[in-house]
């Protein structure tokens, strides 16, 4: 037996032998071939000693019955052939067709080369780093400015936030502001899973048609509500770093008391609600403050950019309006009513071609339970219309206990920078959404929308939304995906 040095010696022994004869070894096994390719054939074009080759000459066999290359498509010297007039890119009765469908998309052709001129300059003119150069002061000192989020029927507005630079991760500040006079003002603190933080908010001018699907749009009101809460949560993503195409679970659960006051309507051309509702002038400025409570549970496997175009989401919410505890009320407070809202939300899409065009289906059911027989708030019930859905009607067009509604849309991209959205929705407010509501007694509304987008994701949305009663037009900066 040779030991392990004797073992090493003879084999880089055989190496070096190997590589300096190499060369050899090539132009030996190249003349084999060559004397293969030719050898002799018999009468019938085979070669006497083809079955005694091994597997090398039966591949050079194979490659030397391969057909011949046709002699008009070999190579040539002489000049390339030019028709003798244009070719035109269409023919007469191809134009006479399209003309039609190129008329009725004149104006989504033009806002497509707008809007991609648009972006071509801004990338060329390295418009967004220029900007974000002269206002990195601002991020740098903990502050933030961004469109306001208030919801619909409230006006321009706009957000800034603080961050102190040591508790960025930890500690933000924010108010909202908007041209119809609504705002909000929120306090957050968090570190890891858990939050705590105050939030008030002024809503004066919420719209009012009555309660139940039958309503008169005619009976329009409004009310003012005053409110203010405390919450302390906690929230997990698991996993905490997922992968983009894998799913994602959340949690979250949350505690505190909540305040509300419902004010007189402050729109001048629309009475206040007590004066259409007599019935609810006892809880006009009545202080009603609960203790409440809850959790939620979301399975989230979207995917895709520049919108997401595959997987969907699930999501199940319960909420506890309970009676508040002496201990942690915000101030002396009655609680007439106490009621649990559960929520259920399920949406999902399928997109196809390489550029993304997709189809989604959105649906969603709210039910309130109150403990015994009595009224909800306008402001606490389940409410379509606007931004709450059904985009067709008023914002607050209907209220009631219950809701349920969905929506039915297709994406598809107009430019490379704009996409178009094209949707349809059904929905109802009933008082019992598992007794009551019927396909046939189902409310309708249309719409289109045009999505500007980035690679990042889209950036608004502008559009029309149609239904019976009325055509309203809407868009929305940032917050569409």
């Amino acid at each position: 037996m040779f030991d392990f040095r004797t073992k090493c010696a003879l084999l880089s022994m055989l190496v070096a032998t190997t590589l300096a004869l190499w060369p050899g070894l090539v132009t030996a096994a190249t003349a084999t071939i060559a004397q293969g390719d030719s050898a002799p054939r018999d009468s019938a074009g085979a070669r006497p000693d083809s079955s005694a080759r091994s597997g090398s000459g039966d591949v050079v066999g194979e490659l030397n019955e391969l057909p011949e290359i046709p002699p008009d498509l070999a190579a040539t010297t002489e000049p390339p052939w030019v028709p003798e007039k244009a070719v035109p890119r269409e023919r007469p009765w191809e134009t006479t067709v399209r003309l039609p469908f190129r008329i009725l998309a004149l104006p989504f052709t033009a806002l497509g080369y707008v809007t991609e001129k648009t972006f071509l300059t801004i990338e060329e003119t390295n418009f967004v780093n220029r900007v974000r150069v002269t206002f990195e002061p601002i991020p740098k000192a903990g502050f933030r400015i961004m469109p306001a989020a208030l919801g619909d029927h409230t006006g321009l507005g706009l957000a800034v936030a603080y961050s102190p630079p040591v508790l960025r991760q930890h500690l933000v500040a924010r108010f909202d502001g908007s041209l119809q006079q609504y705002n909000r003002t929120s306090i957050q603190a968090g570190w890891g899973p858990a939050t705590l933080g105050y939030q008030y908010d002024w809503r004066p001018k919420e719209r009012f048609f009555g309660i139940g699907p039958n309503t008169d749009i005619d009976s329009v009101s409004n009310f003012a509500t005053q409110s203010q809460s405390v919450r302390l949560g906690l929230g997990r993503r698991f996993p905490s770093r997922p992968d983009p195409d894998s799913p994602r679970w959340e949690t979250a659960a949350w505690f505190g008391p909540a305040e509300i006051v419902t004010r007189r309507g402050r729109e001048e051309d629309e009475p206040s609600f007590e004066e259409l509702f007599p019935a609810a002038t006892p809880y006009l400025n009545h202080r009603v403050e609960h203790l409440v409570y809850g959790g939620r549970l979301a399975l989230d496997h979207r995917r895709g950019h520049p919108h997401w175009g595959e997987g969907g989401l699930t999501s199940v919410e319960v909420e506890r309006f309970d009676k508040p505890l002496e201990q942690l009320g915000l101030r002396t407070s009655s609680t007439p009513y106490r009621y649990t809202r559960f929520t259920y939300q399920a949406e999902g899409g399928i997109s196809f071609y390489r550029e993304p065009r997709t189809l989604r289906l959105e649906l969603q059911l709210v039910d309130n339970v109150p403990d015994q027989t009595g009224s909800i708030l306008p402001s606490e019930l389940a409410q379509l219309g606007g931004s709450h859905g059904m985009s067709g009607f008023e914002a607050g067009r209907f209220h009631d206990l219950d809701a349920v509604s969905g929506r039915l849309s297709y994406i598809f991209p107009l430019a490379f920078r704009l996409e178009f959205d094209v949707h349809m929705e059904m929905g109802q407010v009933t008082r019992d959404v598992w007794r009551d509501a019927r396909w046939t007694t189902l409310e309708h509304s249309y719409g289109v929308a045009l999505r500007p987008r980035v690679e990042g994701g889209v950036l608004g949305a502008i559009g029309l939304d149609w239904s019976r009663e009325t055509v309203r037009f809407r868009f929305t900066a940032g917050g569409v995906e």
